[in-house]
């Protein structure tokens, strides 16, 4: 597989989960950004593999959170999965830039899917233990924008 086939499978499933998820809407700003989370799997594991150099990866990563950076400055265009003040998204695609760029591809991968697990499965766990035990939990975020 070439880098530029690898890059399209990696980027495919990131960028198909921010559009899917802003037909949920900003109302679940939670749940969108636990399947984002999710979708940067494919993009770690084409890593490890060797498809998707560091060279590419790394800035790729760190080009996205720029990205994203500047819509939270701005305060314009991602409401459904960005929250005013909460910059982790940023912070988690910095992260993965540049655990890449200085770690061992073993290590790198490993943080990786860390990152894109467990977040997630964490928050679907807090979701239904808390559901079970009796307290009213909403994956939503409140418009007070």
């Amino acid at each position: 597989m070439n880098i530029a086939m690898a890059v399209f499978l990696a980027t495919t499933p990131i960028l198909a989960s921010i559009y899917f998820t802003r037909y949920l809407g900003e109302n679940y700003v939670w749940i969108n950004r636990k399947i984002i989370h999710f979708s940067i799997v494919p993009a770690g594991l084409l890593y490890y593999l060797g498809q998707i150099p560091r060279e590419v990866f790394a800035p790729a990563a760190f080009l996205f959170g720029l990205g994203q950076l500047i819509f939270h400055i701005k305060n314009d265009g991602l409401k459904w999965y960005q929250i005013n003040a909460n910059y982790g998204e940023v912070f988690f695609a910095f992260s993965a830039a540049f655990v890449v760029f200085f770690l061992s591809k073993n290590y790198a991968t490993a943080i990786l899917l860390v990152m894109a697990i467990s977040d997630g499965v964490t928050g679907i766990i807090r979701f239904v233990y808390f559901r079970k035990n009796g307290y009213n939990v909403k994956l939503k975020k409140t418009l007070d924008w």
